[in-house]
């Protein structure tokens, strides 16, 4: 360390359970400024490297060979119910329930995935880099997320931890959902889940629908039970297999997560209503309404029977394409 001007200069290397680095910096009396080089994992990071969503393929017979979406969920089954909720909740991820073209046409999340995502790199020196297709303000784009917004490490052959700069992630959703709104003028509790109605305002007062609070409901949840955790990372399952990577969270967390977030929505009538009304509204799934009605009413019951429940995503080797 050395003093120069008032300031004082450091450098040095150091190491954790993780990583080596090298640093330097300087010190006045007001302010600190340190920068990290050559970051390194101990581990070399997870390889191949560069991954993209895993396709959307059918099988013949019915079912689905590959998703995007990683969902395996075991119960013990339900005295008297032959009805087998398991595959219903990974068909939730290939239903056309989000409105596209002026609400001419609708698209599954798997689909809306894999129109979006492009790649995920998994850096050597802990980054998570996304390249995905931007819409804000538009024009579709290519867009990559800057360094040290996503992080992970490895903590053993199949579990990593993926640490989330909140205000990044709060940045993305904005840039990407606001259309050029001013962000202070952005609720991010009121994005997602159901197409907002118009309401009705009187001064500041807005009338909400019931699909419009559960959707307030459970993005509100969701942020409170994840928000405490991103400081020591959310801890996730891995494995390759070939040419394909599943992350997903563990049965142990997956189940938290359902009791903290989920299974209160689907305990309340008036939510379960509304998300009847709105899949009702939907021309592709109102044949399907009565046994969606059943299984709402039954994933509350077999989710306390559950014995496995994984919840991810699903890569394969990027193609270069």
């Amino acid at each position: 360390m050395s003093a120069v001007d008032g300031e004082w200069h450091f450098e040095g290397d150091g190491a954790n359970d993780f990583c080596t680095y090298a640093y330097q910096g300087y010190a006045t009396p007001e302010k600190l400024k340190l920068f990290l080089n050559d970051v390194a994992l101990k581990s070399g990071g997870v390889k191949p490297e560069i991954w993209q969503p895993a396709p959307i393929d059918k099988e013949p017979a019915g079912g689905y060979k590959s998703l995007p979406f990683y969902i395996e969920w075991k119960y013990d089954p339900i005295p008297n119910v032959d009805i087998n909720l398991s595959p219903f909740v990974e068909a939730l991820t290939t239903l056309p329930v989000i409105p596209v073209y002026g609400n001419t046409a609708y698209m599954s999340v798997s689909e809306a995935l894999s129109l979006v995502l492009r790649t995920v790199a998994f850096r050597p020196d802990g980054n998570l880099i996304f390249t995905y297709v931007s819409t804000a303000f538009g024009a579709e784009q290519i867009a990559q997320t800057e360094p040290n917004r996503f992080q992970y490490a490895i903590d053993s052959p199949s579990t990593v931890r993926l640490y989330i700069d909140p205000m990044s992630l709060a940045g993305l959703i904005l840039t990407n959902t606001s259309g050029g709104t001013p962000s202070s003028d952005v609720d991010l509790t009121d994005k997602g889940l159901f197409p907002a109605s118009s309401g009705s305002a009187s001064g500041n007062q807005q009338t909400y629908t019931e699909a419009e609070i559960l959707r307030k409901e459970i993005m509100s949840a969701a942020l409170s039970y994840f928000l405490p955790r991103l400081a020591e990372g959310i801890p996730m399952d891995f494995a390759i297999d070939g040419n394909g990577l599943k992350v997903f969270i563990d049965t142990k967390i997956a189940v938290d997560l359902f009791n903290n977030i989920i299974i209160p929505v689907l305990k309340e009538q008036k939510y379960v209503e509304a998300v009847e009304k709105y899949l009702a509204s939907l021309p592709t799934l109102a044949p399907l309404l009565p046994q969606l009605q059943k299984a709402l009413e039954l994933i509350p019951i077999a989710f306390e029977r559950t014995n496995t429940l994984r919840l991810g995503f699903s890569f394969e080797e990027y193609s270069g394409q």
